[in-house]
């Protein structure tokens, strides 16, 4: 049971609002020591913030990342989504059962390690992959669950000395001169921890550029000619998404779907880690063009590292005023906030994400009204994906016809594809929308394993289909 003491400064700390329940319960899970947030705790919890115990109790029961059951000090993920199900995670499950001598679902004798399945990390690319607390491991083998089990044991890890340094975005970036490179083109160029860098490479010029030479309209027409649609699988068109959001005076929101759950992909992932101020650049755009003031990014709570260096990144961009009130001398102010998530795939939904943003249990809303009318506190709220809004300041800095000298009728510009199972190269690459299957695998993928012949492929995770 968590001290009421604590209980009390860590809403302090967050702010007592529904909205920060799952900041507040992901800090209440880390003091436990045992990865649990108990009854009594929760009990507290509804005093202190004065909201019904029914709230906080249908919250943790909703979220898989949260359990009120003890568990241990570091809890063990496998995951068993279908690329790591490919790569052998059955036998990675039966080997840390062998290691640590328990079943998932139980924990060992001394109390240091629980051992759970889960779905998707998004690094599947080097699958098959797990997650100990809030850390992640790929490329799993025996002998490498051994070490890493060992060094838990000895110390509190350090990923860098002892684990192996923790799987970078950068990793998973296939190395191919025929990509047409537009997205990824300044990966493992800027450095992604420096504003400086990103700034010195063109960075934050094209907002810069719409609040000199564009009115909010003059955007919107831009992102309408360019062809842009939502990178996120409708693939419904942003200027037209956006132009729904920009009637009345009313407080608008930018809304950044990073909850990147299908199992299969993590383009999202390697944007928000190798180059997190274009993200925040686009959603700037967008801010402009929709009179809307602040923009949140609601990001997978198993994306450690991505939520790390946005954060560092907002941080840095408030410091250099590009963040903030009156931005390069415009009357346009704006900011952008992390929302975290807590393991429901269905998340991934806008309205279930808006949910989940307000305190709530992810559920779908009925439509209508859209996000565009009634979102995020019921105001008007633009939601895009990762992938779409890096995309907008290259459109803006080039201009629409660039955008759509690449791609196919009606389908314009780049797209961002993960290939993972067994296939010579693996990991993320960027070609004209268009691009067959057969060229993806043969030329990109280089292939199947060991000379075997390609029989099927799983397209766009559990929402998808098969190819064959």
């Amino acid at each position: 049971m968590i001290k009421t003491s604590d209980i009390t400064s860590i809403v302090e700390k967050h702010g007592n609002s529904r909205e920060n329940l799952m900041l507040i319960m992901r800090e209440m899970e880390t003091i436990s020591g045992k990865n649990q947030v108990d009854t009594q705790s929760l009990i507290t919890l509804a005093e202190v913030m004065n909201i019904p115990q029914s709230a906080v109790e249908g919250f943790v029961g909703f979220y898989t990342m949260f359990n009120k059951k003890e568990r241990a000090k570091y809890l063990i993920r496998v995951c068993k989504s279908g690329p790591c199900h490919v790569m052998g995670s059955i036998t990675i499950i039966d080997a840390v059962k062998n290691i640590l001598g328990i079943e998932p679902g139980e924990t060992t004798k001394d109390g240091i390690f629980h051992l759970e399945k889960c779905e998707c990390l998004g690094v599947c690319s080097e699958a098959p992959a797990m997650m100990i607390n809030y850390d992640i491991h790929g490329k799993l083998t025996e002998d490498k669950l051994k070490k890493i089990f060992d060094d838990y044991r000895k110390k509190e890890p350090s990923l860098t000395e002892n684990c192996g340094p923790e799987i970078e975005g950068k990793q998973c970036i296939i190395k191919n001169d025929k990509q047409t490179k537009r997205l990824i083109e300044k990966m493992g160029v800027i450095d992604p921890l420096s504003v400086d860098s990103y700034v010195e490479h063109g960075g934050y010029k094209a907002i810069q550029k719409s609040l000199k030479e564009q009115q909010p309209s003059d955007v919107i027409s831009i992102m309408k000619d360019s062809g842009l649609r939502g990178r996120g699988g409708a693939g419904f068109p942003a200027g037209m998404k956006w132009s729904f959001v920009t009637k009345g005076d009313m407080q608008k929101y930018v809304i950044c779907n990073a909850d990147e759950g299908e199992p299969g992909t993590f383009k999202d992932r390697i944007l928000m880690e190798e180059n997190p101020h274009s993200l925040i650049e686009g959603m700037m755009i967008c801010g402009y063009a929709i009179n809307a003031s602040i923009g949140y990014i609601y990001i997978r709570g198993e994306f450690k590292r991505s939520i790390e260096r946005l954060q560092l990144a907002i941080d840095q961009a408030r410091k250099k005023g590009i963040l903030g009130k009156n931005l390069f001398g415009s009357n346009f102010s704006f900011d952008v906030f992390i929302k975290e998530g807590g393991g429901a795939y269905v998340c991934g939904e806008e309205t279930s994400l808006i949910n989940s943003m307000e305190g709530k249990r992810g559920y779908p809303r009925f439509k209508p009204p859209f996000p565009g009318g009634a979102g995020f506190k019921n105001l008007p709220s633009n939601v895009n994906n990762v992938e779409t809004f890096c995309s907008v300041p290259l459109i803006i800095n080039n201009g629409a016809d660039w955008y759509k000298s690449v791609g196919s009728e009606n389908c314009y510009g780049t797209k961002l594809y993960c290939l993972s199972g067994k296939m010579n190269e693996t990991g993320l690459i960027e070609t004209p929308m268009g691009t067959t299957m057969r060229t993806i695998i043969n030329e990109y993928g280089k292939g199947m394993k060991n000379g075997k012949k390609f029989k099927f492929a799983q397209v766009g995770g559990s929402a998808g289909g098969i190819l064959g």
